[in-house]
């Protein structure tokens, strides 16, 4: 069975929040609030590859499309997040996903495609030999939490 993927913006979708906070490992990079920031800081175009099935997500590869003097045109997911999971609830469908992707991006002359999940993708893709990951407790109380940073990060 093909699988029907879908190229969608967020900020063009209605009830998006409602529809990833349904997935388990959704996190902050996958809303319309981080797809906003970046949208409008920097100009990147939101390409959010899905399928969405009887109003759930099933597959979810969110990229930015990119362009810089340095990197060429490119899809990214997503620019400044440590990582950016991937949903591809069916494990057999990664390599449809993935091939989707790549196709796309040959399409309109990408020179790369960055994924940063957490977890680990099919072997056979080249990737980075490490990355950094960053994690900020915020169980102390809001003050505490402030006082911690930095006085040109506050």
């Amino acid at each position: 069975m093909a699988l029907n993927i879908k190229i969608i913006n967020p900020l063009e979708y209605q009830n998006w929040d409602d529809l990833t906070k349904s997935v388990e490992v959704c996190s902050i990079f996958h809303s319309t609030a981080w797809t906003r920031v970046l949208y409008d800081s920097y100009g990147y175009k939101p390409l959010y590859f899905t399928v969405i099935h009887d109003n759930e997500l099933s597959v979810l590869v969110p990229l930015m499309e990119t362009n810089s003097f340095f990197t060429g045109r490119r899809g990214a997911s997503l620019p400044f997040s440590d990582y950016c999971e991937p949903i591809i609830k069916d494990n057999g469908k990664v390599e449809k996903v993935l091939d989707y992707i790549f196709n796309y991006g040959k399409k309109t002359g990408w020179k790369s495609v960055e994924l940063r999940p957490a977890k680990t993708m099919p072997e056979h893709l080249p990737h980075a030999s490490f990355y950094n990951g960053h994690t900020l407790n915020l169980s102390e109380d809001e003050q505490k939490n402030y006082s911690n940073f930095r006085k040109s990060t506050k």
